[in-house]
């Protein structure tokens, strides 16, 4: 039986649908048990992209092609599958993450692309500078090649000019192209389309910033899922679900191949990085690696070398791991200046505070949620990287305290001593920095995906630690907190730095 390669352009789960580019002829396949099933740190075993070796279905039928044309927009994997994937072939590169399955360690977005189109938005939603310089560092250590499409300028430019220029001069001083875009208007998508012109590029972002909005501009034929943000939250709603390559139209009538393809991929709430150690990550900074022979070395851990992960990071490559040498992060901040890092740098955390009520209450809507006698009023606010260790730490240390009176006056009882009850309300506001400007930023902020079911968790651990039933608010809704805070008594604490 003959074998023939094709590369993925969805990926559907089990099911797969595979085209022989430059052709643009999708037919449905599955993967082969015993390739799916092999040992892989990632969550997916094929990624859109990905080139793959492939045998028909039926030997002794032709493939079973999903339109009798080509087709120019959203393929359905529904057909019955007509190839068997047999092979995955070897990579050239791919965009990664860790994944936010904790039962894998990661997950591999694309592969082999030409480059990578970074989709943001100053606002609606407000830009994680961190989530973006990560996402910037996976394609530097796999040599992927990024536009960033700053998305709905017309809503902001007028209002926040300083902003736009402050981004134009750090992520463009580090040698990114940035094409200010705006799919209402019309702006900068042009430029794009050039830059897409003859390549694969994979367009990725965090949910809300415009990524398939941009794919429909640049090819109005073209049909990917758009939806709104979220007016309770300003941020993005989970509509692309599956990533899918597209084919952009606009060859000569007489050329069969497309002009470009574009992969749109669901929006992303979290973007961790994978095998890099924290000694190397400033030489995937352009702007520092121009500095990194004024600065002293360090000496990096030995990055693994797997089946699953084929590739080395740049500077790793043609290298002994033992002596390559890595310049020392601080000595290149300050060299390069680096405005990148410092946004960077910042460490998500989870925060509480804390209050010792004589009562407490939570209304919603006119009707009171919760309510609670003596005890605790815990504000509770999650950042985007927090985990079950932070959850862990303040319920132990909050139901711990000792800030209630014992019976010489002092404050040496918990509230579990006292027998006391607890209220727990999420206040993402307490993720706020206000290191620029007189408007908070809330980049740390975990979305509500991540911090809904951190929120949840959060207050089972605490009502088991107490042994009783806690009370609570509900996450997005506009609540009245009342409260009569005993003393005044008001502690803060930090996962992080344990204070």
């Amino acid at each position: 039986m003959e074998e023939r390669i094709a590369t993925v352009i969805k990926n559907a789960g089990s099911h797969y649908l595979l085209s022989e580019l430059p052709r643009w002829e999708p037919f449905p396949a599955v993967l082969r048990g015993k390739v799916r099933l092999q040992k892989s740190s990632a969550t997916n075993p094929i990624a859109v992209g990905d080139r793959v070796s492939y045998i028909t279905a039926d030997e002794k039928g032709p493939l079973l092609r999903v339109a009798s044309q080509p087709c120019t927009g959203k393929c359905s994997t529904g057909a019955i599958p007509s190839a068997v994937i047999t092979e995955i072939l070897p990579r050239r590169n791919y965009v990664i993450r860790k994944s936010t399955n904790l039962s894998r360690q990661s997950h591999i977005i694309a592969a082999n692309l030409d480059q990578a189109v970074i989709a943001v938005s100053l606002f609606f939603p407000e830009i994680k500078l961190p989530f973006l310089d990560r996402i910037l560092v996976t394609c530097e250590v796999y040599k992927i090649p990024v536009v960033i499409a700053l998305n709905k300028v017309d809503l902001y430019r007028d209002e926040a000019p300083e902003a736009l220029a402050e981004f134009h001069r750090i992520y463009e001083g580090a040698g990114y192209r940035v094409i200010e875009t705006s799919c209402k208007t019309g702006e900068g998508i042009d430029s794009l389309r050039e830059a897409c012109g003859g390549k694969l590029s994979l367009f990725s972002g965090e949910s809300g910033v415009g990524k398939s909005s941009l794919i429909k501009a640049i090819d109005p034929s073209l049909d990917p899922k758009i939806g709104k943000i979220s007016l309770a939250h300003l941020q993005g709603k989970h509509t692309t679900s599956l990533y899918e390559m597209y084919p952009i139209s606009g060859s000569a009538p007489d050329v069969p191949e497309p002009a470009g393809y574009l992969i749109d991929s669901p929006g992303l709430r979290g973007f961790g990085l994978v095998d890099l150690e924290k000694e190397e990550i400033a030489k995937y900074f352009p702007e520092m690696l121009r500095v990194a022979d004024e600065c002293p070395v360090s000496y990096p851990a030995p990055i693994p070398m797997n089946r699953a992960a084929p590739l080395r990071p740049r500077s790793m490559q043609g290298r002994s791991a033992p002596n390559a040498t890595i310049p020392t992060l601080e000595c290149l901040k300050k060299t390069a200046n680096s405005d990148r890092v410092s946004n960077s740098d910042s460490i998500s955390v989870m925060r509480v505070v804390i209050q010792r009520v004589s009562s407490a209450s939570v209304t919603i809507d006119g009707i009171v949620r919760s309510q609670i006698g003596p005890g605790l009023l815990v504000l509770l606010g999650v950042g985007h990287e927090d985990d079950i260790t932070d959850i862990d730490y303040l319920v132990k240390k909050t139901a711990g305290l000792r800030i209630f009176d014992d019976e010489n006056g002092v404050m040496n009882r918990s509230v579990l001593d006292i027998a006391g009850e607890v209220l727990v309300v999420s206040q993402f506001t307490l993720m706020a920095s206000t290191k620029k400007g007189n408007r908070p930023s809330y980049i740390e902020a975990a979305g509500h995906e991540k911090a809904i079911p951190m929120y949840e968790e959060f207050c089972r651990r605490m009502s088991a630690a107490i042994g009783k039933p806690v009370g609570t608010g509900e996450f997005g809704a506009d609540m009245k907190v009342a409260l009569v805070n005993d003393g005044p008594v008001t502690i803060c604490l930090d996962s992080k730095q344990k204070n």
